[in-house]
C-alpha cells in the first residue's frame, strides 16, 4: 500500500487535513541514514514545491494580506458573542439613565449619556473592523441615541408649550383689564370706549373681526391699528399653542410605542 492510499483510508481530522492540502503530501523518514534515500526524499519535496509554484505562482504579499484578513475575520467572529453581551449590558445601563433623565432632565446628565453613546459606537467600530458582524449592535445603539434626541425634543416642546400658554393667558388677563377701562371710558368718550372694548374682546378671542372693525371705525380710526393688532396677536398665539401642542402629543405618543 502506498502512502497516498494509506492517507486516503484515514478518518477524522487527519483525512480532512489531507483533503485540505489537495492530497499534496510527502513521506519523510528523518532517521534515514542512507544518503541516496535522503537525496531522493529531498528531491521529492523540491519537485512538489516546483509543481505548486507553476500551478499557483509564488506566495506574494497579496496572498499574505488575504490570509491575514481571513485570520482577522476569524478572531472577530470568535469575539462576537462576548462583545454582543457586553454591548447589550451597556445599552441596558444607558436606557436606565435615559429614564432618569426623563424624570429629572439636566444638561450634565444629557452630556454624560451622549458621551457614553459615542464611546459605545467607537468601541463597536473598533471591534467590528469593517466586517459588519456587529451591525445589529450598531442599530441598537443608534436607537438609544434617537430615543435621547426624542426626549430632548419633547422637553423643548414642553417648554415652548408652557410659554405659549402663559403668553395666551397674559393676553386674556390684559384683555380683562382693558374691558374694565373701556367700560369706564365709554361713559366719557363713547367712540373711544367702544374701540377699546372691541380690541379687548378680540384679545379674549370673543369678538368677530366684523364687530372689531365696526367698533374701531366708530372711534374715528384713532385706535383701529391697536384694536386689530391686539386681536390678530391673540389669534397668532392660540395658533402657535395649538401647533406646539400637536407636535408634543405626536412625539409623546411615538415614544410610548417604543
Amino acid at each position: 500500500i502506498s502512502f497516498d492510499e494509506w492517507c486516503s483510508q484515514q478518518k477524522g481530522p487527519f483525512l480532512q487535513l489531507y483533503k485540505d492540502c489537495d492530497r499534496r503530501v510527502v513521506l519523510l523518514n528523518n532517521k534515514e541514514k542512507d544518503n541516496a534515500k535522503k537525496i531522493e526524499q529531498i528531491q521529492e519535496i523540491i519537485q512538489l514545491a516546483d509543481t505548486l509554484q507553476k500551478q499557483f505562482g509564488f506566495y506574494t504579499s497579496q496572498c499574505f494580506e488575504t490570509a491575514e484578513k481571513q485570520r482577522e475575520k476569524m478572531i472577530v467572529d470568535l469575539k462576537v458573542p462576548q462583545l454582543k453581551l457586553e454591548i447589550q449590558q451597556q445599552v441596558t445601563i444607558l436606557t436606565a439613565n435615559l429614564e432618569k433623565y426623563s424624570e429629572n432632565p439636566s444638561e450634565v446628565q444629557q452630556k454624560k449619556i451622549r458621551e457614553s453613546v459615542q464611546k459605545l459606537k467607537t468601541l463597536i467600530k473598533k471591534e467590528d473592523k469593517g466586517y459588519n458582524v456587529l451591525g445589529e449592535m450598531v442599530k441598537l445603539v443608534d436607537e438609544v441615541d434617537k430615543n435621547m434626541n426624542d426626549r430632548i425634543q419633547l422637553k423643548i416642546l414642553a417648554s415652548k408649550l408652557e410659554d405659549a400658554r402663559k403668553a395666551a393667558t397674559d393676553f386674556a388677563i390684559a384683555g380683562t383689564v382693558c374691558t374694565i377701562v373701556g367700560g369706564v371710558v365709554a361713559f366719557a368718550v363713547p367712540p373711544v370706549g367702544a374701540a377699546i372694548a372691541a380690541g379687548t374682546l378680540a384679545a379674549s378671542g370673543i369678538a368677530p373681526v366684523a364687530t372689531l372693525a365696526a367698533a374701531a371705525l366708530a372711534s374715528g380710526g384713532t385706535l383701529v391699528v391697536g384694536a386689530v393688532g391686539t386681536g390678530i396677536g391673540y389669534l397668532k398665539l392660540r395658533s402657535d399653542e395649538t401647533s406646539i401642542e400637536k407636535q408634543h402629543g405626536e412625539l409623546n405618543q411615538k415614544m410610548k410605542k417604543k
